[in-house]
């Protein structure tokens, strides 16, 4: 009984099996095959073979054929499935029941909420804003709309707005890729209040009052410069919406941060006080460095700052109020505990805020 059971289910699975057999054969015969050309690097004794390092140029006309060609291989072979238009039908209906979808809000002084609202059936996110959390939704940045007019796809990046919910500054890349450009928008009129700036792939504003914001960009690439250079020697811009003066402040020279190439800068001014604090972000590094200084003292190239964290403190995670800075460590903590640092006397020893326990401390919010 059970063979003959099984047997009746294997003859009904024929004809599936065929069409993934004829599938499987078209796809390995028809496969596009990469030469190799291998590269020998010796580190500390050991020899490590790269078959395929051409390939990190995509300019090579015989790479991005070889790409085209795979991608339309993929094409074929996908589009021969005999079960995937009902499994691209099931995949969108699935997508659809799931409603409208809200990402990312941020609140402003004045009320005003800020996020990202995608509508049933919308392929990317609108920016949009409410005056309350019972007020018509209005629509400030629509990526369809910019579709529409310019033939390529938009997607927002990130956003933030200005303290009083005055502006919005967000971050818009085109075709898929994640290169944005930062725009400033006036938000009850939509006017741009300065022209878009380029390679403003981390340039989210860190408003120093209504009218003035410190940001990041990448450094331009000379022609023929290596892609790895992109995100090295990073930029700190200081832009005044009153003025339309943008420049360039000089934090690669502050001699107290030892900067190598790879470490960006987010500057900042500490809300309540003349004070300003320095991030430090060392690549993939999840610990970072803290510094506080006169905020005066921003444009001075041989500013002095006093370093509150350092990378060996453990800190992933952070949030100020007033004069307090609360870290969240993993010094001494292998589940974390969260200390408090003084920013009034920045080189004194923080105190226990949040003991480390058996249970794992995730993220903290000031």
């Amino acid at each position: 009984m059970q063979a003959s059971r099984w047997l009746r289910r294997l003859i009904a699975a024929l004809p599936w099996l065929a069409a993934h057999a004829a599938a499987l054969a078209q796809s390995t015969a028809a496969l596009p095959m990469a030469p190799v050309r291998n590269v020998q690097d010796s580190y500390f004794g050991t020899v490590v073979d790269d078959p395929y390092r051409y390939f990190e140029n995509v300019k090579d006309p015989e790479v991005a054929a070889w790409m085209k060609a795979q991608a339309d291989h993929a094409q074929r072979v996908l589009g021969a499935l005999p079960e995937r238009r009902a499994f691209y039908d099931r995949m969108v209906a699935l997508e659809a029941a799931s409603g409208e979808r809200v990402n990312r809000v941020q609140r402003s002084a004045d009320g005003s909420l800020f996020y990202l609202h995608r509508g049933v059936g919308d392929n990317q996110f609108k920016l949009v804003v409410r005056a309350r959390p019972d007020a018509t939704m209005r629509v400030l940045v629509d990526p369809e709309v910019l579709r529409a007019k310019t033939g390529h796809s938009h997607a927002i990046n990130w956003f933030r707005p200005s303290p009083n919910g005055r502006y919005v500054g967000y971050g818009l890349s085109a075709g898929g890729s994640e290169a944005a450009s930062l725009h400033v928008i006036d938000v009850k009129t939509g006017r741009e209040m300065i022209s878009p700036i380029a390679r403003g792939d981390y340039a989210v504003p860190q408003w120093i009052d209504e009218h003035s914001f410190t940001f990041q960009q990448l450094k331009l690439l000379a022609p023929g410069t290596p892609e790895v250079e992109k995100y090295r020697d990073t930029l700190t811009l200081r832009a005044d919406l009153r003025s339309g003066r943008i420049e360039t402040l000089p934090v690669r020279q502050w001699t107290d941060l030892a900067l190598t190439p790879d470490m960006e800068v987010a500057l900042r001014r500490l809300p309540g006080v003349a004070q300003a604090s320095v991030l430090v972000g060392d690549g993939v590094r999840n610990e970072i460095a803290f510094f506080v200084g006169p905020w005066t003292q921003v444009a001075n190239p041989k500013a002095r700052w006093t370093r509150v964290i350092g990378f060996d403190d453990g800190v992933v995670g952070y949030g100020v109020h007033e004069h307090t800075l609360y870290a969240l460590t993993h010094q001494g903590a292998p589940r974390f505990r969260i200390v408090a640092y003084d920013l009034q006397q920045p080189t004194q020893p923080p105190r226990e805020v949040v003991a480390a326990s058996d249970r794992v401390i995730s993220d903290l919010s000031v």
